[in-house]
């Protein structure tokens, strides 16, 4: 802990990297694809590449810590942080649905599309293949027709 001081210092130094780069590169795909449909798409499926990395952890670094910020004993700023982190990914599909003025309840969808990648992750850290959770991704989007 030399460098970081505390591991609250740390995990929030941890958390930063990860969102620079894990969450924010697929955020950036969303917002330059075409279409939000399009989007959202490329912004799962980097998701998906990037929960099955061998290089890295299975899974969602901010999924596997959402059970720790609610807890007493988590501080209250790692808390805050992970929770502030697990709204930039839909916060981001709200914004760009509600700029391409898609139909329908967006918080329905934005919803949807979180739960989505919760269980991307999951299934991430189950083992499931990358080939097989990018399948389930193509199935979400059979219903969405392009206009």
């Amino acid at each position: 802990y030399a460098a970081y001081g505390n591991k609250e210092t740390l995990f929030l130094s941890a958390l930063e990297q990860y969102m620079d780069n894990c969450i924010r590169p697929a955020i950036e795909t969303l917002s330059s694809s075409d279409t939000a449909r399009d989007g959202i798409r490329d912004l799962l499926r980097d998701t998906v590449h990037a929960l099955t990395d061998p290089e890295t952890p299975l899974g969602c670094m901010i999924a596997n810590s959402m059970g720790c910020a609610a807890l007493a004993d988590t501080p209250a700023p790692v808390s805050a942080a992970i929770l502030t982190a697990s709204k930039e990914t839909p916060n981001a599909i709200r914004a760009r649905l509600i700029a391409e003025n898609v139909e329908g309840d967006i918080d329905a969808k934005v919803t949807y599309f979180e739960t989505l990648i919760a269980g991307l992750s999951t299934l991430a850290r189950q083992g499931m293949t990358q080939d097989s959770l990018q399948q389930v991704v193509d199935t979400a989007f059979i219903g969405w027709q392009v206009k």
